[in-house]
């Protein structure tokens, strides 16, 4: 009789949780059984509950923890997960998506490749950085400058500064400054502080040839990219305005010396 109630309590104990349970913590459970078995769309079910709260506590950890193990299953919809998150700002998504493209995951890099085929400019920037560095892709330097500026001829910011910056290198292209500003403006406007800053940089540097660089173009980044927190531009405008205040300087003492020698000159 004993050993009979004991079995009735256990058992009305185990209803009493499963009815306290809600449905979103059993379908979690549930989740959770298929995610570990290896099934990939469950696997990012699981992430899209862990990063969400939904039938448990959020936890942002356990959602990449369990969105990698889909993506290294080669699931499409795990990267699209990941670089929705990356497009969206999510930092800890983009060092996801690097990490996994530095273990050389052909997959992940296929799918990277078609998504940049049909147009999509942030898969095509990827394309670029993989060709640049051969990770899942073979390395070319001319093939990852190819990809960088059909990115950023779609006004992609960040593919418009490091197509500024092959520019300045004749990396995978022929060296073309004029190229160089040009790109490194567009991505400036569209407030890439590194661009603003490398622009500036530029001006600040070659302001004397009047021709080409202009001081206060050099003025107007470096003060942009201060404002945006740049960590060296404030150096570099303090330099720059000094380095300006001399030359303008010599310009004030050569035109008072030119005056007075064409003085003395009406004199003879």
């Amino acid at each position: 009789m004993k050993k009979n109630f004991s079995l009735l309590t256990i058992l009305i104990f185990s209803l009493n949780l499963s009815a306290c349970s809600s449905p979103t913590e059993r379908e979690f459970n549930k989740t959770t059984e298929l995610a570990e078995q290896g099934h990939a769309n469950a696997q990012i079910r699981l992430a899209q509950m862990y990063f969400d709260g939904m039938g448990t506590e959020i936890d942002h950890q356990q959602a990449f923890i369990w969105i990698k193990k889909a993506a290294d299953q080669g699931d499409s919809q795990a990267f699209e997960w990941l670089k929705a998150q990356s497009v969206s700002g999510n930092q800890k998504a983009y060092e996801l998506i690097i990490q996994i493209l530095k273990q050389d995951n052909p997959l992940i890099a296929r799918w990277f490749f078609e998504k940049a085929q049909a147009g999509d400019a942030w898969s095509q920037y990827t394309v670029g950085w993989m060709y640049d560095l051969g990770k899942g892709l073979i390395q070319s330097p001319h093939e990852a400058a190819k990809w960088y500026l059909k990115a950023a001829k779609q006004n992609y910011s960040l593919a418009q500064r490091v197509i500024a910056d092959k520019y300045s290198m004749g990396s995978g292209v022929n060296l073309d400054m004029s190229k160089s500003l040009y790109w490194y403006e567009k991505a400036a406007e569209q407030n890439d502080v590194e661009a603003q800053f490398r622009l500036g940089m530029f001006h600040a540097l070659n302001f004397r040839n009047e021709q080409n660089f202009k001081a206060e173009i050099a003025r107007k980044w470096l003060n942009k990219a201060v404002q945006n927190g740049h960590k060296d531009a404030a150096t570099v405008l303090k330099q720059f305005e000094q380095d300006y205040a001399e030359v303008q300087q010599v310009k004030a003492f050569e035109s008072s010396a030119q005056i007075e020698n064409e003085h003395l000159g009406s004199y003879n």
